[in-house]
């Protein structure tokens, strides 16, 4: 579907967030921009009119176009310009696509957005790292536990046979 490209407010620069009519349930999409092979993942929120007055009421939608408002963290990384009439893919992130939302958080705007994200993300890889090597010492010390169990077994059936 083509869409008309406009620039974001100063309030909403680095928010993660793009502006469309486009309706879904999901709170994140995905935006292709099929003419230059380029895609994000993002927040979205739906353009209604209290968007609109807040805008300025700048927002001339066609029958054959769709306005998006898009920062330019994400117009440059779709390759799109302002009031650029582009062919544009957008379709709904499931909830269960995880590799989605991880790619939406280490794609950020916002620095400290992304800063969160990957010390969170390398504490949960330390976290799995030491709980696999807490595992392999736990299972470790149950067949040391095991053999000893059977070795005192073995010694209560001598006592016992003699």
């Amino acid at each position: 579907m083509k869409y008309i490209i406009y620039p974001t407010l100063h309030s909403e620069i680095k928010k993660g967030t793009v502006w469309t009519y486009y309706k879904t349930d999901s709170n994140l999409i995905k935006i292709k921009n099929k003419e230059k092979d380029k895609s994000i993942i993002v927040a979205y929120r739906f353009l209604d009119k209290y968007f609109e007055k807040l805008y300025g009421g700048d927002l001339e939608s066609s029958l054959d176009s769709e306005a998006i408002v898009v920062d330019s963290y994400y117009r440059n990384k779709l390759k799109l310009e302002n009031k650029e009439i582009v062919n544009l893919e957008i379709k709904p992130v499931c909830k269960y696509d995880f590799i989605s939302k991880l790619k939406y958080l280490s794609s950020h705007p916002d620095e400290v957005v992304k800063i969160t994200f990957w010390f969170t993300f390398l504490s949960f890889i330390f976290s799995l790292f030491s709980y696999i090597i807490s595992f392999e010492k736990l299972i470790k010390i149950i067949i040391h536990i095991f053999n000893c169990l059977i070795e005192l077994i073995a010694i209560i059936f001598k006592i016992t046979n003699h």
